[in-house]
Order: C-alpha cells, then structure tokens, then sequence
C-alpha cells in the first residue's frame, strides 16, 4: 500500500501544480503526520503511510513547477517566437511523419542566427514541410522562416497538445538547407531505415486501403489510411487498432495472453514469455516511440505479475512505473496517450479478473468442462472480457476528450482483434520477404490482406448500425473521480468476498485439435479467396478517377496499363488504382505526364515507389521545380526509360488501338514558357469508333493551335481543360470536336471555382446536359469501349 500511496501522491501533485497551489501547508501536513506517527507508531502505522504520500505530493509539486516554459529566457527558442523572420539550425531528432501532402518534422534546435552572429538555443520546433524534398532522421538542416506559436483549433487545445511533448514552436514551409547527415543515434538511425524499409516493402507487395491498414498497425502509420475508413474505425470504437498505442497494446496483450494460454496451455509459463517476446518486438517496430515505450512497460508489469503469480502486486507496480514515468517528464501525466496506457492497463487489473471469473462459471453452468468447445469458447469469452476490461478503464478519459464514445466499441473489439496477431506476424513477413524476394512478397501479400480485408469489413458494418455513437457528452473530474473509486469498491469487494478458487481450464489434448481444426479451416478460406480475383473482359477501359482536385487517367486495356497524370494526393491515386488492378498486377506498361504542376504529378512519385513502371513519357519542359526534379531523380534511380513527348509520337495498344500525342507541337525556348499551361501534353486514344481526347490544361491559345494544325476530329469522349477553366474550351474548339460526352475533372468544392459556369454553359451548347460528367459529383468513372459502342459506369 506504501509504495501505491507514494506513486499516487507524486502524480497527485503534479496534477494539483495546475491549481497554482503554494506547497509548503502539504510540507507541513506531512510533517505533523509524521509526528503523530513517532508518537503513536505502534497503534497507527497508517500514519506514516499518509505522511509519505503527502511528502511524495509535495514534490510532484515542486517538480512540477520546475519544469514550467517561459518564455522569458533568451537561451530558449521560444522567447523568440512571433519576432519575424528567423534562421535557425538543429538536427532531425524524430522519424518524420510523412503523410499524404506535407511532412510533419520535429527539429532540435541548436543555434540562432543574431546580429552578434551565431548563438546558442535550446528547444525543439514543429516543422511543416511539402512531402518533397524528403528529409530524414539525424539530418542537420538551416532553416528561414516565421517562428511562431502554436495556435488552438476549435475544440482542441492544440498547443497544451505540442506542449506535452516538450514543441512550443511551429514554423510553415520554411527554406532549407541541408547541412549534414548522421548526426543522430546510429541505433536508432538504423531502426527508422529498416522501418522505412519494411513501410515500402508493404506498399509495393500489397493494395489499398489494406497495404495503409497494414502499415498502421504493423508500423504505427496512420497517415495513409483514407479519411473515410478512419471515420468508420471512430464510429465502431476500434480507433485504438490503427495504431500502436496504449490501449491497443493493453487489449493486444490481454488477448495474447488469453489466447496462447488457451491453445498452449500455461505449464511452463511459455504464453507469458511468448507475449512479451512479442509485446516488445511490437515496440521495436513502432521506433521505440516513448509512448509505446511506455505502454509496453505497463503491459510487461501485468505480464510479470501474471508470470510470478502475484496478481495482486500488479497495482502498486503499476503505480509506481507511473510515478517514474512522470518524475523524470512531468508534462507527461497530461499526454492522453500515458492516460490511456494508465486506465486501460488499470482496468485490466480490476475487472478483466471479475470477468474471467464470470466466464468460468457461464462454462461450467452449461457443462462445459472440457474438449475443443470449451477451449474455443474460452477464447471468445476471455477475449470479449479483455476488450471489455479494457474499455471499462479508458471511457471516461475517451469521453473526456473527444466527447463521443462508441456503444457497439466493446463488441467490433472482440471481432477485430482477432485479427490483430495474423495482421501484424502476415504483414512482417510481407515486407521482410519483399526486401529480398518481391515477386513472392506479392502472394504473401495475398494472405495479408485476407485478416486486413476482414478488420475493415467489421468495422464498416458495425460503424454503419444506427445509434451507435454516443457524442456531445462531457464527464466533469469529479464524476470521473467517482466512477474509477467505485471501480476500486468493486474490485476489493470481488477480491474479498466473491472469488472462486481458480480452475485449471487447459487442456492438452483439446489444444491439440483446436490446432487442427483452425488449420483445417484456414484452407478452404484460401481457396475461397483465390477465386475472388477479378477478371479481364474484352473492353477498352478508360477510367477517369476522382483524385480531388486534378488528373488521373487510367486507360486498361488487353492487359496493358496506361496512367496519364497522377492528381495531387498520392493516397488518393493509390486507393484509386488499388480499386481497378487486379491483385497480382504490380506493373503498368507506362506512365504519361502532360505537365508538372503538382495537380498531375504529386500523385506519380508514388506509383513509381509502388509499382514496376516498363516506361516513362515526359512532358517538353525544363522545370527546375523540386517536385518535378525529384520525379525526374526517381526515374534515374529506378532506371526507368524515358521519352519526351513529341507530336505525331504513336503508342500502339492491342487490336489496332492507338494513344497519339497531338500537342505540344514545339520544344520550349524560355523558362517561363515551363509554367504554361499551353506546353501541355494533349493525346487522343482511337479504339475503333470509338475516340477520346485528353486535354490536359491547355487553354485558348493551344486550342486555336490545334485547329489551325487540323489535328482534331469529330470526338466521343471530351476530357474537358484545366479542369472546366474558363479559359479553356472556347466555342471554337468545342465545335470543331463535336464531343458526345464530357468528363470534367475537379474537386468537391475546389478553391478556383472549377467548373466555371460559363465554360459549363459553352459545354451545354454542343454537349446534352445529361452527357456532362464531373468527378467531384460522379466519382470515378469508367468509359469503356468495345469499339463500336460507349459503356459508362460508376467505378
């Protein structure tokens, strides 16, 4: 009880450092505590406890305020935040967090450049940065930029969030310098590139969105998980899956447990040791991230506890883990993930116990004492009771701050988790086969994205079941005081007066079996799963995909893949793609670029990481933009062939097809000229009757160049300019083509008002009005031909 009483205290009073509290009256408290105790030692030894805890909630206090930023110091970086603009220099200390756009970069700065020259700094900044050039761990780099404080969001305390993990300074798209490299932990260096590895292995060998599933749960990447299914997780309860957290690790440790000691048995104590062998090489992946670390020194408490049989010292270890964790980084004990590390591992420890008690009398009630029906029941139950356990002691905290709680949270938990350990062993041996043998990675693959594909379609049917999610409430401290009080009440009267002698419930030989019988039933999902591979048909098709706000045009056709142009979002484009190739196919005979601006390209750096690209088709320009130089340095380092596109320059796809590059029709003579819009790549796709014609951003005058050059024809299919800018598709070029159809490509509620009204009423008059298509309306569409006849679909 002593060390629970000091651990508890030394939070305590790190939490009551908030209310401003002077320390000396709890100093004194313990003081005269303890002289109650000389005096009445031997009747009240209580005393001594309480007078050690108050001294321990003494200093969390003071430490506490020892800690407390200001930005009074000149020595710290934040005493120059919001002065303007500044050139600092430090070094990369964390993995980047490299998302869909932007790289998210934790500098520690060192120096500050002063009209004194050089000086010394201390602390570290938040750098937002576009996702190329790509900046790594230990990477000493000078940056000039606007230095400011981090800013609230609408009900989100965003700077208390950066501030918990030691960043009181943010600086957006800065100019850099790389100065140095390996200028960080060699060890850890070398964990970031194998986790870089292995996230790169994955996407190669497997699809989206379960190649994204995969990467956060196996890596802790969440990033590029689309928006959509991370909805889905939050409605369901199961956000903790996506991730390697803490109550994710508690749930995953408690299922391990259960599990392997149901089919293993628990003579020689081989379940525990394997779960922590895996617990903590789960962390390794992670990076050794300290909230991980924190979580995994939690979990291997419990699973000491469990291994010595001492159940009951798992709280005071608990306690005291806490209490060390928050002494050595007081802003910790405010970090929602240490809170919820804490209450889920807490309420593993009170009522997972009450529930593997009342699991054990439901299995007797019905006879069930033994043999494969009361192993795989027993499986289920003590699963559904970790889940439970562990909701029970973070709700109020997810209430707290995010203010919704998912009702069916409990249940899709247990039906997800299962498969947790397939995904995460599956998806190692994935990228670790894919970093020496590719093509076996892709079946591999395969096998993954059975448990990945079967997490998400729970989650998606338990988060589309109406009523749900429980939002708009807010526990007061108080009433979350209470409830874990009470919890505590539950669990002593449990221990005291409830409890059962345990009950062997292992049996060997039905372990056995129940091994054979999973296995058995593993085989005819295989087989199953096979057969759903998709299958050709004999049409040309022509996708165009909905990539927000830009191109991306995927042309399939007798087993030859076409990509013209890859949109803004390379998450997108792979979700996009993922959708349309079959599983196996990792190739795509060539990728066309009509022009550099990011809207075509940002999303191509991905497929050429992704994918096995035969060749590459480049547009006439000499852009020295980053993005467009770190396509071209890709190609080079993949060795992939390249051409410039020229006009007349043929490409012929199967039974007679043919891709023709009509525009642009000279080389460029002028830098300026990289950023026209009209130095365009245009090409039209013939397939029998049937034509189309990519216009990619040309706009009016490239358009009467066309006419004058009598290249165009009566056509089909229109991919309608820039996106239905009203500088392009004059009444000129819309009659000269006589489109059937048009297909417009733009973004839900784009910020360049795209399309423009008046190239939408110029479209009417040639175009009937149920023949204009738009993918921010539409989605993705397919225009498939069999050369006679137009086939529309929603893809």
């Amino acid at each position: 009880m002593i060390i629970s009483l000091i651990s508890l205290g030394l939070i305590g009073g790190v939490a009551l450092s908030r209310l401003g509290l002077p320390v000396l009256p709890f100093i004194m408290l313990a003081a005269v505590l303890g002289g109650f105790w000389l005096i009445f030692r031997k009747r009240y030894r209580l005393l001594l406890d309480l007078s050690l805890g108050v001294l321990a909630l003494s200093g969390g206090i003071l430490l506490s305020d020892s800690q407390i930023n200001t930005n009074s110091d000149p020595s710290q970086l934040s005493y120059y935040n919001d002065s303007g603009k500044l050139e600092l220099k430090g070094v990369i200390t964390e993995n980047p967090d490299n998302r869909d756009r932007t790289s998210l970069i934790v500098l520690n700065v060192s120096s500050i450049a002063t009209t004194y020259g050089w000086q010394d700094v201390s602390g570290n900044i938040l750098l937002t940065l576009p996702s190329y050039p790509e900046y790594n761990y230990g990477e000493e780099i000078q940056i000039n930029g606007y230095l400011k404080t981090p800013e609230n969001f609408e009900g989100f305390d965003y700077k208390a969030y950066l501030a918990n993990q030691q960043i009181y300074s943010v600086m957006v798209y800065p100019e850099i310098t790389l100065l140095s490299e390996g200028n960080g932990n060699p060890v850890m260096a070398a964990i970031f590139s194998f986790r870089q590895s292995l996230s790169d292995s994955l996407s190669k060998a497997m699809p989206e969105p379960e190649s994204s599933l995969a990467k956060g749960i196996l890596l802790g990447e969440r990033s590029g998980i689309p928006e959509d299914i991370q909805t889905e997780f939050s409605i369901s309860g199961t956000t903790h899956l996506l991730a390697i957290s803490g109550a994710n690790l508690s749930i995953l440790s408690g299922i391990l447990l259960t599990a392997l000691g149901w089919v293993l048995g628990k003579r020689g104590y081989i379940y525990i040791y394997l779960t922590l062998i895996l617990i903590w090489g789960y962390s390794l992946l992670s990076g050794f991230d300290p909230p991980v670390i924190r979580a995994v020194i939690m979990a291997s408490i419990f699973l000491s506890a469990e291994l010595l049989g001492r159940q009951k010292n798992a709280m005071p270890a608990l306690c005291l883990a806490a209490a060390v964790m928050v002494a050595f980084s007081p802003s910790i004990l405010w970090s929602v993930s240490f809170q919820l590390s804490f209450m889920s591992m807490l309420g593993l420890i009170l009522v997972y116990p009450m529930l593997k008690e009342l699991n054990l009398r439901l299995l007797e009630r019905f006879g069930l004492s033994e043999g494969i029906l009361r192993t795989a029941l027993g499986i289920v139950l003590d699963g559904l009771g970790v889940s439970l356990a562990a909701i029970a002691g973070i709700w109020p905290v997810l209430l707290y701050y995010f203010e919704n709680i998912s009702l069916i949270g409990p249940v899709a938990t247990l039906l997800a988790m299962p498969a947790m350990p397939f995904i995460i062993v599956l998806s190692f041996l994935t990228a670790l086969l894919g970093l020496v043998f590719p093509a076996g990675a892709v079946f591999m693959g395969y096998l993954t994205w059975l448990p990945c594909r079967y997490m998400l379609t729970v989650v998606s049917l338990t988060a589309s079941l109406p009523g749900v999610l429980l939002a708009g409430i807010r526990p007061g401290a108080i009433l979350m005081g209470i409830y874990y009080f009470l919890l505590g009440v539950l669990y002593q009267a449990y221990k005291h007066f409830l409890k059962i002698p345990a009950r062997s419930h292992a049996n060997p030989s039905s372990a056995i079996k129940l091994r054979w019988v999973l296995a058995g039933m593993a085989v005819p999902v295989l087989v199953f799963s096979f057969s759903l591979n998709p299958s050709a048909d004999q049409k040309m098709h022509v996708y165009f995909l909905d990539v927000g706000q830009g191109d991306a045009i995927l042309i399939q056709y007798q087993n030859q893949d076409i990509l013209i142009d890859g949109g803004p979002s390379p998450q997108a484009l792979c979700n996009e793609l993922d959708k349309h190739l079959p599983f196996f196919d990792r190739n795509i005979e060539m990728v066309i670029l009509t022009h550099p601006d990011s809207d075509h390209l940002s999303g191509l750096l991905e497929v050429l990481e992704r994918y096995s690209v035969t060749e590459v088709l480049l547009p006439q320009t000499q852009s020295q933009d980053a993005l467009y130089q770190n396509y071209q340095n890709l190609i080079e380092e993949k060795a992939i062939p390249a051409r410039t596109a020229q006009t007349g320059m043929q490409i012929t796809l199967a039974n007679g097809a043919v891709l023709e590059v009509i525009s642009p029709f000279e080389g460029l003579v002028s830098k300026e000229a990289d950023k026209d819009n009209n130095q365009s790549t245009v090409l039209t796709l013939s397939c029998g009757q049937i034509n189309y014609l990519f216009c990619a951003d040309i706009e009016t005058p490239a358009e009467y160049q066309l006419i004058t050059n009598r290249l165009l024809e009566n056509t089909t299919v229109l991919k309608v300019a820039h996106h239905g800018s009203k500088y392009s598709s004059s009444t000129e070029f819309l009659n000269v083509t006589s489109p059937v159809f048009g297909l417009i490509s733009a973004g839900a509620d784009n910020r360049y008002g795209h399309p423009h009204p008046e190239t939408l009423s110029r479209l009417g008059l040639v175009i009937a009005e149920n023949r204009i298509y738009r993918t921010d309306i539409w989605g993705s569409l397919d225009f498939a031909t069999d050369g006679q006849s137009l086939y529309i679909f929603r893809s």
